[in-house]
């Protein structure tokens, strides 16, 4: 168990030691503002000028109201610590269900490891880590509820792909011995299986966090394919994935992200593009690869309705990076059942356990003292690594506050920077362009960010706005303002802003007064 605390710490240590914020959170936190003005419910967007002005479907609504109620009464010290909570709990119930599907500590240790850096790139402070969380709480619940239910492997005849390798009854003591006192550990015992039906109230909640929840009725499906007991509880989940009052624009909205979202779909958005794209991704595919090779070596250990989710889940991650949690919540623990048996015995051993204690102490010692103080403001927060680091335009945004007088209240921006700037600049300015890419017709798109960059001189040309805040380095927009004769008012390490000619600037003289 140690080695799961661990890995868990680590994980959600992360969050706290080297992330900053996600772009998506802070436009997440102007939406919840709308929905407590205007009530849940399809809402106008007034954070973009350039957005459709018609309604649109905050299918995260609950997800939303939660963060806006964790970051209004703690401030971002408990958002960094919840989000650490939320991502140490996804990969502490993968670490279980693998356990629970392989009954080898080491092997699920392992592969949580792999799930561990393939996922963490795409979990952050946003409504679609609370709903993976929950995901892997179901699929754990699933998994156990299949493993107290099923006989022991040697009655060969429930398992439709042929024979389970035989172990020696003296193995096969100990393993029962360790499993029932790591079920026990965590309240999976033979008795507790009614515990599967709390999937159902999980997912209703869930549903109003992201759609992902649908993912857990066709996980049942699945199951069911195997298993005909299952036909109750997948009933019950996909009922309950309609308890949302934004389902029409839920579906909408997916129908849109599937088909006709050109962002998607064009590899501009990182989370959107392969996850086996460079050094790393390639071996994580490699090592992926063999994995899945063992799982058809040793075919019979999964039934059909395993083998028709973890086939799902491998698509799903094939097509888009951002699917890599979901794989990891299925096919961890399935691939934990045919991966190659590791010895726990080294686990055992007192030097063992005790590096392990003193790594756990030392962990949640340092990230405790890295947690933000009380007095450390948002701003110095996502900024505390400098400039040679991801973050956002600070010092750009306060210039902009002090020495731009609205005309227009417009600003231009670059993707990434939409959603902070709605949150810090939106009561006085509309943003260009912000993350909710189903937000903007395909053509706006295509116009700012699918074309070569030489033909956006043109486009930009109709954009009124009173500044554009820019990337210092690598800005797909700052030479065609330049060239329409915008100029620089303020630049830093991070960020420039530009103001067009006929800009009304407040001196430094008059700000003074």
């Amino acid at each position: 168990m140690l080695l799961i605390a661990f890995l868990a710490i680590a994980a959600g240590g992360k969050s706290i030691l080297f992330d900053t914020l996600d772009p998506d959170c802070f436009w997440h936190l102007r939406v919840a503002d709308q929905l407590t003005r205007d009530g849940i419910r399809p809402l106008i967007d007034t954070l973009s000028f350039a957005s459709l002005k018609e309604p649109w479907t905050p299918y995260s609504w609950l997800a939303e109201l939660t963060m806006k109620a964790i970051w209004d009464h703690a401030g971002v010290r408990a958002v960094v610590l919840t989000e650490a909570i939320l991502v140490a709990t996804f990969f502490t119930f993968i670490a279980l269900a693998a356990f629970e599907r392989s009954k080898n500590y080491f092997t699920s240790c392992v592969l949580t490891f792999l799930a561990i850096i393939l996922c963490l790139p795409y979990l952050s402070f946003r409504p679609v880590t609370m709903c993976l969380a929950l995901l892997a709480i179901c699929w754990w619940l699933l998994i156990c509820d299949q493993q107290n239910h099923e006989p022991e492997k040697g009655d060969s005849h429930l398992f439709p792909f042929g024979r389970a390798d035989a172990e020696s009854t003296f193995q096969d003591r100990k393993k029962k011995v360790a499993v029932t006192f790591f079920r026990a550990s965590f309240g999976a015992s033979p008795a507790a299986t009614w515990g599967v039906w709390l999937i159902v109230p999980i997912t209703a909640i869930n549903i109003n966090l992201h759609f992902f929840a649908a993912f857990v009725p066709l996980w049942v499906g699945c199951l069911m394919i195997s298993n005909r007991r299952y036909l109750p509880l997948f009933l019950a989940t996909s009922l309950a994935c309609l308890a949302t009052p934004m389902l029409p624009g839920m579906i909408e909205t997916i129908v849109h992200y599937q088909f006709a979202d050109p962002m998607l779909h064009a590899g501009v958005i990182a989370e959107f593009s392969p996850f086996y794209v460079g050094g790393l991704g390639m071996s994580l595919a490699v090592i992926i690869a063999i994995l899945l090779g063992c799982a058809i070596r040793r075919r019979n250990e999964l039934s059909r309705g395993e083998w028709i989710a973890l086939l799902i889940s491998t698509a799903l991650l094939i097509k888009l990076g951002r699917f890599a949690p979901l794989f990891a919540i299925v096919g961890i623990p399935l691939l934990s059942a045919t991966a190659p048996t590791l010895r726990d015995r080294v686990l055992a051993r007192p030097i063992v356990l005790a590096v392990l204690s003193l790594c756990i102490t030392l962990a949640l010692v340092k990230i405790t003292l890295a947690l933000p103080s009380r007095n450390v403001t948002t701003d110095q927060w996502i900024n505390r690594h400098g400039p040679d680091v991801p973050g956002y335009p600070v010092e750009a945004a306060d210039f902009v506050t002090t020495h731009i007088t609205p005309q227009t209240h417009h600003l231009i921006n670059e993707f990434n920077w939409g959603g902070y700037l709605t949150w810090k600049l939106g009561d006085e300015y509309q943003v260009l362009m912000d993350g909710r890419t189903q937000l903007y017709a395909p053509a706006f798109w295509q116009t700012i960010y699918l074309r070569p960059k030489e033909e956006l001189a043109t486009s930009l040309s109709h954009v009124k706005a009173d500044a554009a805040i820019l990337p210092a380095s690598h800005s797909r927009l700052h030479d065609s303002l330049i060239a329409l004769g915008w100029h620089s008012a303020f630049s830093d390490e991070r960020a420039e802003v530009l103001v067009p000619p006929d800009a009304s600037m407040v001196s430094i003289d008059e700000q003074t007064k």
